[in-house]
């Protein structure tokens, strides 16, 4: 049971590391590693092959995890998660410290320190972290660039979202994707009008 709960960890960070160089299907590698997790953890809770407050711990990490995924994916529902997250760990918590046994808190640390680093991270930096920076792809990459620049808006850096509003209308117009050039340039102009509400 150990081997494989250390296999599903080992896949999530596979698939966390692909995403900073925006490597297909991370994403679905950290979504199953998560649901491995789940599996495993409730599979040794009812066969009692693991005790009561490192199954805790475990659905814990698997809950902060997810928060890591849903935040750097930019998902729906992160709060949500961070509240369920929360409120789970400090069951854990209250739960280890009755039964005297603190040593199964200590993994926790990594994924909540991880996962509330980017949670707080302001979401411009956040995706060009991962979507940005290291993506081999970025010179022909227009949606990218599109959605860089909404980000970028959002958090008042107006003049960098022209630019990369820009970047991506050009990149858009050399692959003539026509759809994708009128989309842009609508985005464009309600940059330059201090008018986008909303990214759709």
């Amino acid at each position: 049971m150990k081997y494989w709960i250390n296999s599903a960890y080992g896949l999530f960070a596979l698939g966390f590391a692909l995403k900073f160089f925006h490597i297909p299907f991370n994403a679905v590698l950290m979504i199953v590693a998560l649901l491995a997790l789940v599996i495993l953890y409730a599979l040794g809770a009812m066969r009692k092959k693991i005790e009561r407050v490192r199954v805790l711990a475990g659905f814990s990490a698997t809950l902060w995890l997810t928060l890591l995924l849903s935040t750097t994916k930019f998902y729906p529902g992160t709060l949500v998660v961070l509240i369920a997250a929360v409120a789970l760990t400090a069951i854990t918590v209250v739960v280890a410290t009755q039964k005297i046994q603190h040593g199964p808190l200590l993994p926790l640390i990594a994924p909540i320190l991880v996962a509330l680093l980017f949670y707080f991270m302001p979401s411009h930096k956040k995706y060009h972290l991962f979507n940005i920076r290291m993506n081999y792809e970025i010179d022909r990459d227009f949606y990218s660039w599109d959605k860089y620049s909404w980000f970028l808006y959002q958090n008042g850096k107006i003049e960098e979202a022209q630019v990369a509003s820009e970047k991506a209308l050009i990149i858009a117009s050399e692959y003539a994707d026509t759809e994708w050039i009128e989309f842009i340039e609508d985005h464009n102009r309600k940059i330059k009008q201090r008018s986008w509400d909303s990214y759709r």
